[in-house]
C-alpha cells in the first residue's frame, strides 16, 4: 500500500490536474509497483489500487474528464 500512497500523492488531483513529467512518471511507476504487489494486499487495498488505476493513464490524455469520472465511479460504494 505504500506504493499506492506514493502514486496517489504524486498523481493528478483536483487542485493540480496537470503535472510535470517527472511527477507523472513517478506516479505511474508507483502505481505499476502497487499493481504488481496487489495479490498480497487485502481486498479493500486491492480495490483502492484498482480505482487509482482508473485515474491515471500513460500517456495522459489532454482531457482528463473520463479518467476523473472513472475514478469517482470506482471509489463509490455499491448500493445495498
Amino acid at each position: 500500500m505504500a506504493w499506492w500512497g506514493i502514486a496517489l500523492a504524486h498523481g493528478p488531483h483536483i487542485n493540480n490536474p496537470v503535472l510535470p513529467d517527472d511527477r507523472r512518471r513517478l506516479a505511474w511507476k508507483a502505481l505499476s509497483r502497487a499493481r504488481e504487489l496487489a495479490a498480497k494486499a487485502t481486498p479493500v487495498e486491492r480495490d483502492l489500487i484498482e480505482a487509482l488505476g482508473r485515474r491515471y493513464a500513460d500517456p495522459p490524455p489532454q482531457d482528463r474528464a473520463a479518467l476523473d469520472r472513472a475514478y469517482a465511479d470506482a471509489m463509490c460504494l455499491p448500493a445495498e
